[in-house]
């Protein structure tokens, strides 16, 4: 099992991830997209939905849901809610997503334009930018599976949206000198390619100012379901921006645990439990990590390393009490 690391780097710095060709996990965390701050970005399209087990705990974990966008022109927004009962409220225009946007829609100092949820819906709107609240107050059989569940689809024509990732808690600026780094990555493509080598998921890394342009693939074994991508880039001295993308061939890709950094440096990264606060996994210098096993009293029992060769147990404890 990996782990995820997440770094968002801007200014000099862009990391583009191509939409319509890696595919998130189904479903969706109703408490990911709960406020105006954390609300999704929609470039084109986007769905929120989640399923439950039961009807009880469906109802007992709805809140509100947010969108964003970023209108090119007057146009319509269109909503689905796949019959749910409810409202929404389009927030807008603001000149920005910021802090001041949704301080301003807390306050009721923005203009806004509401209505009860009716299926599909066509919504109007100006240029620029524009907050979506999803209020849904039950659940419905959703289509095809016919679970119980909640699901929110919007789109719009005359969207705008940059190639980058959001950013929460983001560095200022990623401006490397001149000079030789390293790139590396942990990766799953389609299981076809599980036997052999992964061969959809790939890095490219462009220079804007050189000609440079190159595509990284996977290499060596796939441990544990995963395949490493490392190699060697050169920022030329005359490139003024650096762009990443993190492509995907063909079906789905997943990419963790992804690193630039120079190719004399050291980098390592720390998993922690987030209940017991116990150090769960290590990551050294070559990305390759070291996994902490607890027993049900918080001991440590075992040690295993991830090796080029696979998994590997390099520790392990028992502790037992002889009852006389």
């Amino acid at each position: 099992m990996k782990y995820i690391f997440s770094i968002c780097m801007t200014l000099k710095l862009m990391i583009a991830i191509s939409y319509g060709q890696v595919t998130p996990v189904a479903g969706t965390n109703l408490l990911l997209h709960n406020s105006c701050v954390t609300a999704k970005k929609v470039c084109s399209e986007a769905s929120i939905f989640e399923v439950f087990n039961s009807v009880d705990s469906c109802l007992s974990k709805i809140p509100p849901q947010y969108f964003k966008y970023n209108f090119s022109s007057s146009g319509m927004l269109n909503l689905n809610t796949y019959l749910h009962s409810g409202s929404y409220t389009l927030f807008g225009p603001f000149s920005d997503f910021d802090l001041n946007s949704c301080n301003d829609i807390s306050l009721g100092n923005s203009y806004e334009l509401s209505d009860t949820l009716s299926g599909v819906m066509q919504i109007p709107h100006n240029q620029g930018h524009y907050i979506l609240k999803v209020e849904v107050n039950d659940c419905q059989q959703l289509p095809r599976d016919k679970r119980i569940g909640v699901h929110i689809n919007t789109y719009s024509y005359n969207l705008t949206c940059n190639e980058e990732a959001d950013c929460i808690d983001c560095l200022s600026s990623f401006a490397p000198s001149p000079g030789k780094y390293i790139i590396s990555a942990w990766v799953k493509g389609a299981s076809v390619n599980k036997n052999t080598s992964y061969v959809n998921p790939k890095i490219r890394v462009s220079f804007t100012g050189h000609i440079m342009d190159s595509i990284y693939t996977t290499k060596g074994l796939i441990i544990d379901g995963w395949q490493k991508i490392e190699e060697e880039v050169i920022v030329p001295a005359n490139a003024t921006d650096i762009k990443i993308e993190l492509n995907c061939q063909s079906g789905s890709c997943y990419f963790d645990d992804i690193r630039f950094v120079p190719l004399n440096g050291s980098m390592k990264s720390y998993v922690y439990d987030p209940i017991s606060k116990k150090l769960v996994a290590e990551l050294d210098e070559r990305n390759y990590a070291t996994f902490y096993e607890y027993d049900e009293e918080g001991k440590l029992i075992r040690v295993k390393k991830e090796t080029e060769k696979g998994i590997m147990t390099i520790q392990e404890n028992r502790n037992s009490i002889i009852k006389r």
